[in-house]
C-alpha cells in the first residue's frame, strides 16, 4: 500500500487485483483495481475503481525517482482514466494528489460537466515520504507485475 501523510491528512492507495485476471489482451490483462482511503480536515472517504494500468504505476515510480534524484521532470503526471493525478512543486517540495470522479470525496454524488465538481486536491510535504512511496510501489508491482502475452 502507498501511504502519504501530512499534517492532519492521509492518502492511501492500494491495488486490490487485476480487473480482468484471465484476460488475454495486453491492456485488459494489465488494468488494476485500485482502492483509495483519504482523510483531511474536511472529509474522510474510501473509493474503488479500475483506473490504472501497471505501466502507469511504473511511470509514477519513475517520475518519483526522478524527483528524488532532482532530475528534470514534468510537474504533473496523470493517467488514462483521469481519476488520479499528481503534481510536484519543486519550489516547496510538496506533492499534490488530484482526485476526480469516483475518487473525489463526493464519490457517486460527483457532478460531471462544465459547471460540475472540480478535481479535489490534497497537498503533502514530500521530503519524508518519497523513498517510502517508491518502495511501496515496488512492492505492489512485485505482486501485480505487468503481464505480457
Amino acid at each position: 500500500m502507498i501511504r502519504i501523510r501530512g499534517p492532519e491528512k492521509l492518502f492511501d492507495l492500494d491495488v486490490v487485483g487485476y480487473e480482468f485476471p484471465n484476460a488475454i489482451d495486453h491492456d485488459d490483462a494489465n488494468w488494476l483495481a485500485v482502492k483509495i482511503s483519504a482523510s483531511d480536515d474536511d472529509f474522510t472517504w474510501e473509493a474503488e475503481d479500475s483506473c490504472l494500468l501497471t505501466s502507469e504505476l511504473n511511470e509514477f515510480k519513475y517520475w518519483l525517482q526522478a524527483i528524488s534524484n532532482r532530475q528534470p521532470v514534468n510537474k504533473i503526471i496523470s493517467f488514462l482514466e483521469g481519476e488520479l493525478s499528481f503534481r510536484y512543486g519543486f519550489e516547496d517540495d510538496v506533492l499534490e494528489v488530484g482526485l476526480d470522479f469516483i475518487f473525489h470525496p463526493k464519490g457517486e454524488r460527483y457532478i460531471y460537466g462544465e459547471n460540475g465538481d472540480k478535481k479535489y486536491l490534497m497537498s503533502f510535504p514530500l521530503n519524508r515520504n518519497i523513498r517510502g512511496v517508491i518502495k511501496s510501489i515496488d512492492a505492489i508491482l512485485d505482486k501485480y507485475p505487468e503481464r505480457i502475452n
